[in-house]
């Protein structure tokens, strides 16, 4: 899966994250489309609306698995580290939405935090 596709895919799948430019085409810079993917993932969960930030971790996963190298790495860069961003404080919060993240991105974000102190 390229950029293109990409965007493509999270504009079928979650048309209200509003990914298209302002042109009202689909961007090709994949930085932009995950930078969007993600502002969403954290306006659905501040909303506490637990079934889209699923719904979009499950997006962020099938794009990552299926991505090509420059799909994978925004995804690791942008997504997966906000994910530190937005996790709660709270215990029981924290682990309600870390048992969601799918295994790949939370291996990604595991990996992420055990080596942001080198």
């Amino acid at each position: 899966m390229n950029s293109y596709e990409a965007a493509s895919f999270i504009e079928e799948k979650i048309p209200e994250a509003h990914i298209f430019e302002k042109s009202g085409r689909l961007t090709l810079d994949i930085n932009k489309t995950i930078c969007c993917l993600t502002e969403f993932l954290k306006k659905k969960f501040l909303m506490h609306d637990m079934e889209s930030v699923k719904k979009v971790l499950r997006i962020a996963d099938t794009i990552y698995n299926k991505g090509d190298h420059t799909v994978k790495a925004s995804i690791e860069n942008i997504f997966v580290f906000s994910l530190s961003t937005i996790m709660p404080q709270e215990k029981r919060k924290r682990r309600e939405l870390q048992s969601n993240i799918p295994t790949t991105l939370f291996h990604l974000y595991v990996h992420q935090i055990m080596h942001s102190n080198i």
